[in-house]
């Protein structure tokens, strides 16, 4: 009799900016693996500061705790990373995905089909109002009940990674 073995999961890590974009991250994990033999997904904020330190902060935890088979890092498009920390996340076959238009509060007015603000700020203006709390995963799935079915460039490339 044959035994049946088990298919490893695939692990994945992902930093993002800071704790708001861990819990729409962790909203997106939730809705996306559910199902069997779906990826292993860890999400953890990085701290702020911008993309070179959300890859720096990536790449530094990869080195401590190995064993993911995917690295991702999640920032906003106000602070661009240098080419010099896209090329080391590359060379470690790393992902650079950045929310646009300039930070997460602009993805999700664009998803609500309102248009964004001018800059980040003024997008975290127009949004706070509409968010119950930024830091629960809960609150992104009453502001997008849909988000599961909704196309956009950002999410799908988020879908592809988890």
């Amino acid at each position: 009799m044959r035994r049946h073995q088990r298919q490893a999961k695939s692990t994945v890590l992902i930093l993002c900016e800071g704790p708001s974009d861990v819990a729409f991250i962790r909203h997106l994990v939730q809705l996306r693996c559910h199902l069997p033999g779906a990826a292993k997904v860890t999400v953890r904020p990085a701290g702020g500061k911008g993309a070179d330190n959300v890859i720096h902060t990536l790449l530094g935890t990869a080195r401590c705790q190995s064993g993911f088979d995917r690295l991702v890092a999640v920032c906003d498009a106000d602070i661009p990373a240098s080419p010099a920390k896209k090329d080391e996340l590359r060379r470690q076959r790393g992902h650079l995905v950045v929310i646009r238009p300039h930070c997460l509060e602009g993805l999700l007015l664009e998803l609500m089909g309102q248009p964004p603000g001018l800059d980040s700020a003024e997008c975290k203006r127009k949004l706070r109002d509409q968010l119950r709390d930024p830091q629960d995963p809960a609150s992104y799935a009453a502001l997008l009940p849909d988000l599961a079915r909704t196309e956009h460039i950002v999410l799908n490339e988020l879908r592809e990674l988890l």
